[in-house]
């Protein structure tokens, strides 16, 4: 029941080919633009900052990135780019630097599609973003809501106004809070953490298995 669930990427730098498969089985499927629900999750920043490589050149990336939002800008329930937090975190960043560095991210690619000759408010609807949840439950729940003031505070500096209200906040448990000995404690680790994205308003969250 493709126009049922949400179908969401997590192809790296494979992430075209996949959005490509996708479209193709919706096409094949004969739902419609505004039944598809997903997000291609394209973000070459992100796999440039996780692995220290990249398919293209940044520019080039965005360059690419802008494309596939303004392709994608039609389907009104599927976001094309996400802005990561996750790598700077799991890289051992703080919850300050994790916000820093998926602002910049977002920013970039806003940058990006407004050279493409997208409008930062159709663009906000085409970047999601990504953070991780840890044991810390009451600054887990701070740096979710925090990040949706700054976002909004994004939108409102280049006059896209509410736009900020549609982004999808997709949140992922940490794994280096998590224990290689004694794993059992794991589980009650990914359980603050999954309470920690829920109550900070997430719109989808993964728990890492707890070994």
């Amino acid at each position: 029941f493709l126009n049922a669930c949400t179908i969401a990427l997590d192809a790296r730098e494979n992430t075209l080919d996949a959005a490509g498969s996708l479209l193709e089985i919706w096409r094949e499927a004969g739902t419609n633009e505004n039944d598809r629900r997903g997000a291609f999750n394209y973000d070459p920043l992100g796999v440039l900052a996780k692995t220290g490589t990249a398919y293209y050149p940044p520019d080039k990336s965005c360059e690419i990135a802008a494309k596939l939002a303004a392709d994608s800008r039609t389907m009104s329930h599927v976001t094309s780019l996400l802005a990561d937090g996750r790598p700077y975190h799991e890289a051992g960043a703080s919850e300050a630097q994790e916000l820093a560095a998926m602002l910049a991210t977002h920013v970039a690619y806003l940058r990006a599609c407004e050279a493409a000759g997208l409008r930062p408010r159709m663009a906000f609807g085409q970047i999601a973003i990504a953070l991780a949840a840890d044991a810390d439950l009451f600054l887990t729940i701070a740096k979710l809501r925090a990040a949706r003031r700054l976002v909004a505070r994004i939108a409102e500096a280049c006059g896209a106004g509410s736009a900020a209200e549609k982004m999808q906040l997709a949140v992922t448990t940490s794994e280096r809070m998590m224990a290689a000995r004694d794993p059992w404690v794991n589980m009650l680790r990914t359980t603050i953490a999954c309470a920690g994205a829920a109550f900070g308003g997430a719109e989808a969250i993964t728990v890492l298995p707890y070994t």
